[in-house]
This record gives C-alpha cells, structure tokens and sequence, in this order.
C-alpha cells in the first residue's frame, strides 16, 4: 500500500514538472517548476534512504553483526555520503570563486546538523511513534558503550582537527590528514567488535527482493 501511494505521488510529480517545462513564453524555470523540482527530490531522496536502511538492516543481519555496528560503519555511508560528493562536486565543476566556501560550509555544516535538528527529529519522531501506540515507552534503545566511544572518539578527532587548522604548516595538516585516515581505520577495526544487546533484531524482508527475504546469517 504505501509502496503505491509513494510511486502515485512520485509519478504525478513528475508529470507535473513535464507539463509546466513545455508551457510556452517560460525560458528560465519558473518558481512552479522548481518548487515541483524540489519536491521530486525529497521523494527520491526519501525513497532511497528507505532502500538503502532496508539492505542495511539485511546486510547486517546476514553477517550477524550488531545494531551499533551496522549504524556506525554501513548507515554512516548513506549519512556521510551527500556531504563527501558535495564538496567534491562544488570543487570539480564549480565555476565561482564560492566553490570551496560551498565545499567547506557542506563538511563543517552536515555535523552540526546532525547534532542539533537530526537530534530533535528522532525524539520528536519517537514520541509521535509512542503516541499512535506503536511502542510501549518513549524510550529509545542505544548501545551505551559503543555511543561513548564513538563520541569521544570523535570529540578527539574534531579538537584535533580545529587546533591543527590554526598551524600555519602545511606539513603539519598533509601528516594530520594522513593521521585521519589511520584513525578511521582503527574506528573501523574497533566498531566490528561492538556487541549486541539483547532482543536485537533486523527485518525479515529484502524491499527489492518480491520472493525471497534477506539473505541467511553467514
């Protein structure tokens, strides 16, 4: 049901754009084009978000990793990727001198965001869930260990980041960049060893697969 209601929408959209882009005497889009234009881009934005955490959940659930794992090292992807390919993007094929003001404001901004209106959109989203009574308590289950460690390590990584932005060397910021990449690696390593908590569990059921669920647990 909501599969059909989703594509209605997303087609009658699209048809939208494609009537108001052949209207005659409109050389430059019109607010109606773009706003349509917007529009579309959330559906498909949202569409693939949903794609995307159901493979997730099935890719976590077939190589019997934990919650935390799962979010920390396979989710972070579809979270970190519109603020990895933006800046490249505005750097590559930007035409301005505010190509890499753009590039930095997506880097410096994404986290931020997240950490403040992502925040409040999940307690929000977890009360509106307990109150049309799809959960018993408004509470959300966290895997205390690993989000502390995740956080500090970030923490560290971060104060480390803006006292080396201050040095005036370049050596210093190349050694400092390479650094980053190591220590991603040793989150890498130190996230497959977080444990699940009791009762985890994924989804049974694989959105682009009609016929079979999610692959069995290796």
């Amino acid at each position: 049901m909501r599969l059909t209601v989703s594509l209605t929408l997303f087609i009658s959209i699209l048809l939208l754009i494609l009537w108001l882009s052949v209207l005659p005497g409109h050389n430059e889009p019109s607010y109606p084009v773009l706003i349509a234009g917007l529009i579309l881009g959330i559906f498909v934005i949202l569409g693939g978000c949903e794609l995307f955490a159901n493979g997730v959940e099935c890719l976590g659930d077939r190589l019997n990793l934990s919650h935390a794992t799962v979010g920390s090292l396979f989710a972070a992807v579809g979270t970190a990727l519109p603020e990895t390919i933006v800046p490249v993007i505005a750097l590559v094929f930007g035409s301005t001198s505010h190509s890499e003001g753009i590039a930095v404001g997506a880097i410096l901004g994404a986290p931020f965001m997240i950490s403040t209106l992502a925040m409040f959109l999940l307690g929000l989203t977890l009360l509106l869930v307990f109150f049309i009574k799809k959960r018993e308590k408004p509470v959300l289950r966290i895997n205390s260990h690993a989000f502390r460690l995740e956080l500090v390590y970030f923490i560290i990584v971060m104060v480390g980041l803006l006292l080396v932005s201050y040095i005036n060397k370049s050596m210093i910021k190349h050694i400092y960049a390479l650094l980053l990449a190591v220590s991603y690696m040793v989150f890498f390593r130190v996230s497959l060893g977080h444990e699940s908590l009791e009762d985890e569990d994924y989804t049974d059921r694989l959105h682009l697969s009609f016929f079979t669920g999610c692959p069995i647990r290796l």
